[in-house]
């Protein structure tokens, strides 16, 4: 499998980033995190001081919008020679940004889009009593979370689940799509076409209606000891969630169980 190249945007305590960058140091992806942008004061910039990746503060203030900062976003991503840019951050990309990598862009989103899209995904999600929620990777475009959708995961909303306990829920839901996203990437299983849509070569995903990717057994194994490291809010009630193993021993399409934490 060929390296990769990624840089990622976090917006939060990026804890789905650092899954990615411990998973490669555990050798399950052949991925290298080369660069990572912070909107704000960040965890994530000790992680990547201990793993020699560039980190870069973007912190947009009234003297100097958003706007005007991303033409120094774009400046990074091209001296740091990205080849995919990951987003778990809570800032629109401009075009020039988009085509810095050549539409190669892709944002973990948490709701089952096109419900839901844009800031409050979650909160959304509990105000309007939906069943059935979920997060969504999918490419970025010009739009609010309007991108082709690469996978979905379902994931349930129980009746006291507040927006800690359903966050966490759809975190442990994300981190295992992530990295099988990212691994396609590298086999060549997922690549775009000259417009930017996605191109699924590998005869095993079978992405449908539903967006169901087959997460490989080794990493749902490794997301599931890392969801259970991280801590753990004081009312949690678990739930299923709606995922697909390559696992032999586990029927595809048999729903998997994870253990709580916190919120990231």
């Amino acid at each position: 499998m060929a390296e990769v190249r990624l840089a990622w945007a976090v917006s939060g305590s990026g804890t789905t980033l650092q899954a990615v960058i411990k998973a490669g140091t555990q050798g399950l992806l052949n991925s290298r995190v080369v660069l990572v942008v912070a909107d704000r004061d960040s965890p994530t910039e000790a992680i990547c001081h201990k793993e020699c990746i560039r980190f870069r503060s973007i912190i947009p203030s009234a003297q100097v919008p958003w706007k005007t900062l991303q033409h120094q976003l774009k400046l990074e991503l091209s001296e740091s020679q990205v080849d995919w840019f990951f987003l778990t951050f809570n800032r629109l990309l401009d075009a020039s940004v988009i085509n810095a990598v050549h539409g190669k862009v892709v944002n973990l989103h948490m709701s089952l889009l096109p419900a839901f899209p844009g800031f409050g995904a979650t909160a959304k999600a509990l105000a309007a009593s939906v069943r059935t929620a979920g997060v969504t990777v999918h490419l970025v475009n010009e739009g609010i979370d309007t991108g082709p959708i690469l996978a979905q995961v379902e994931c349930p909303v129980l009746d006291n689940d507040s927006q800690a306990t359903l966050g966490r829920r759809q975190f442990e839901a994300g981190v295992p799509v992530v990295l099988q996203v990212i691994r396609s990437i590298e086999r060549g299983d997922l690549d775009l076409d000259i417009m930017s849509c996605p191109i699924w070569r590998s005869p095993l995903q079978t992405i449908g209606r539903s967006h169901r990717l087959v997460v490989d057994a080794d990493l749902m194994n490794f997301s599931r000891q890392f969801c259970r490291a991280v801590p753990v809010p004081e009312r949690y009630s678990s739930g299923r969630m709606n995922l697909v193993t390559s696992d032999p021993v586990q029927k595809s399409g048999s729903t998997t169980e994870t253990k709580p934490s916190k919120s990231p």
